[in-house]
């Protein structure tokens, strides 16, 4: 990277030579600091998706935020035939990461993914007496919560010891996802929207969803949408207020879970190269007659 960066450097003194030097110098800095601190390049989503079923892999797919269509994924080889019952992130601390709680006939995982690496980053069991069904991570604390059939836990990420919040009043294992005010949203009853406390565990009914079910949800970082893959195979924003469904368009077939990352940032190289061509075709090298 460093001879890149350096050889880039060297074709943008080229491009620097003559009267406007001064001139093209600001032109640069105006488009550097416009890179940096554009939300649309820095700060773009990336959602994944992720389909039921018990199998040795599990296949991360993209997801078009715009179309709901999918495109080819990751497949990686996980330690146990296990079928990925949900899936959450934080965007914010681990950019680049999936979190999926799996399950098989004897235990619970807890996996960390890299999607862009096809790499299981790791594998952690879930030391609880049932099945922890649904994940969700905490965008202002990082905190990561599961929820089985009965109860809202605590997750340590680290030693997948669970901690019990209190019982969730009725079943929201098939969905979990928090807005981007910390706010815990579930699925209850295929298609129920429900507001969950993370202090006690209740869940209290906020709307019923106009589709048959309702898979799993999460809120774009970017935006803070909340979307949905529902029954039907279809993307979905979500109305957190009144459970209006926006339908995106068709997607992934027999969904598991969903979750964004980040996508990752320009490299130094190419916004050097950017920036060459920019400056290029904005100030145009004289020609000596």
């Amino acid at each position: 990277m460093g001879a890149t960066v350096q050889y880039l450097d060297a074709l943008l003194v080229l491009f620097l030579e003559g009267d406007l030097f001064m001139s093209r110098c600001l032109e640069l800095s105006i488009c550097l600091s416009w890179i940096i601190s554009s939300n649309s390049l820095l700060k773009a989503s990336q959602l994944w998706g992720v389909d039921s079923g018990s199998r040795s892999t599990l296949t991360l797919v993209p997801i078009d935020l715009a179309t709901g269509a999918v495109s080819a994924g990751s497949t990686l080889v996980t330690p146990q035939t296990a079928g990925a019952d949900d899936m959450a992130s934080d965007p914010l601390r681990e950019p680049n990461l999936v979190w999926a709680v799996t399950t098989s006939f004897t235990t619970t995982q807890l996996v960390s993914i890299n999607p862009f690496t096809s790499q299981l980053v790791s594998n952690i069991p879930l030391l609880s007496n049932s099945p922890v069904r649904a994940l969700a991570i905490d965008p202002l604390t990082g905190s990561f919560y599961g929820a089985t059939s009965t109860d809202l836990y605590v997750i340590n990420k680290t030693t997948g010891v669970l901690k019990l919040v209190g019982p969730t009043t009725i079943s929201v294992e098939r969905a979990l996802g928090f807005d981007s005010q910390g706010n815990l949203f579930g699925i209850a009853n295929d298609k129920d929207l429900m507001s969950v406390s993370t202090l006690s565990g209740a869940a209290n009914f906020v709307a019923t969803l106009n589709l048959t079910r309702m898979e799993d949800i999460a809120v774009d970082p970017a935006t803070g949408i909340m979307h949905g893959l529902g029954f039907g195979y279809s993307l979905y924003k979500i109305n957190l207020t009144n459970g209006n469904l926006t339908n995106v368009g068709p997607s992934l077939t027999r969904p598991a879970g969903m979750a964004f990352t980040n996508i990752p940032e320009p490299t130094a190289a190419a916004m050097s190269l950017l920036s060459i061509l920019v400056v290029a075709v904005r100030f145009p090298k004289r020609r000596r007659g």
